[in-house]
């Protein structure tokens, strides 16, 4: 590597360095102010509140990432190109493709390592600063959201869901086990099953519903009723949710695919989980796009190097692909767009944005 390559990338190093500890510390404080009344009420230890806080940083660093690379990358060349250091390489034979390559490929290696994070260390984080912030609100053993659904249990037996979706008012998958007393005993009475239902008019309505009552006998008298309705079921804000959708956007890549297939097998539709599925891989490969766009507009012409110039040309790019991103994921996730032209179009996006600016930097 040559010494300019070692220089650029050591600043590029340092400054991203910097902003990752400055995001990192705002959307701590941000979470901390969130769940201050809970800490505060139930009075937490500080080393507990800590502890919580630490577990939280896996997961936002695939969230803060590209904005720290894409500031790290605009304020690296553009103080640089303020300093007629980037004219001083260019003038030397160097086109700016060559003087940028460590970049880009250091861009390659944090977007691995944030994969490598993403499904080794966030969702074992995920589920400790669960547990913490469920044993601050007095909740038990929390409803896990894995390849078995959830299970809840109330006075009148146990209920297992495979999806909660509450912002619609529905749950998929259900399965109910009549119990007399669920608390002392797990023998059923009764399993009833429906693949859907909405709440309405104050419990949750099945369009249908199969029932198999278990006899004394051991025999068992299968029955289908239209419009049943579990009214002993909690309303929408009532559920205990913390380990639902939650959860299944925690889950590694494996894990994910896993559950989406089972899924798929019992005829549940998928496509919310298989957006977040694609997304894995899409959201991570975005620090290579923002090298890839803060590159042309920190050697545009003029002398425009500023720091607080690249931080406001950071912060506006970064929410302009936030923002095309969630709309993405919305359209896929309700089914007007394929899945994995949900999670990839926003990168590709990006991408042709990124290559025609590129097209207009002076060689």
């Amino acid at each position: 590597m040559k010494i300019f390559h070692r220089y650029i990338l050591s600043e590029f190093l340092k400054l991203l360095a910097l902003t990752m500890i400055l995001f990192l510390t705002i959307f701590l404080l941000v979470e901390f102010v969130d769940k201050i009344d809970s800490i505060m009420s139930k009075k937490v230890r500080a080393e507990e509140a800590f502890v919580y806080l630490l577990y939280k940083i896996p997961a936002l660093v695939n969230l803060i990432t590209p904005i720290a690379v894409l500031m790290a990358t605009t304020l690296t060349l553009g103080i640089l190109s303020r300093h007629s250091e980037i004219t001083a390489i260019k003038a030397g034979g160097t086109s700016i493709i060559k003087v940028t390559t460590p970049l880009l490929l250091c861009s390659v290696l944090i977007s691995f390592c944030v994969i490598l994070i993403n499904e080794a260390v966030a969702p074992v984080t995920n589920e400790r600063a669960l547990a913490i912030e469920n044993r601050w609100q007095n909740k038990g053993p929390s409803a896990n959201m894995g390849s078995e659904g959830v299970w809840l249990k109330n006075n009148s037996g146990i209920y297992n869901i495979k999806k909660i979706d509450i912002d619609n008012n529905t749950i998929e998958g259900i399965t109910f086990y009549s119990i007399k007393d669920p608390f002392k005993s797990f023998k059923a009475d009764t399993r009833i099953t429906a693949l859907s239902a909405v709440w309405a008019g104050g419990s949750w309505r099945a369009g249908v519903a199969r029932l198999n009552r278990f006899t004394e006998g051991g025999g068992i008298e299968e029955s289908v009723e239209i419009g049943y309705n579990f009214t002993e079921l909690s309303p929408p804000g009532e559920l205990d949710i913390s380990g639902t959708d939650r959860g299944q956007e925690d889950m590694g890549y494996l894990e994910l695919k896993k559950n989406i297939a089972e899924l798929k097998e019992e005829g549940y539709n998928t496509d919310k989980f298989t957006v977040d599925l694609y997304g894995r891989f899409s959201f991570p490969l975005v620090n290579i796009i923002m090298v890839l766009i803060g590159i042309p507009f920190a050697l545009r012409p003029g002398r425009h190097g500023g720091i607080a110039d690249g931080i406001a040309v950071s912060v506006v790019i970064a929410f302009s692909f936030w923002i095309v991103f969630a709309i993405a994921r919305s359209l896929g996730q309700s089914g007007v767009l394929p899945p994995i032209i949900a999670a990839g179009f926003p990168d590709l996006l990006f991408v042709a944005i990124g290559v025609y600016l590129f097209t207009y930097v002076k060689q």
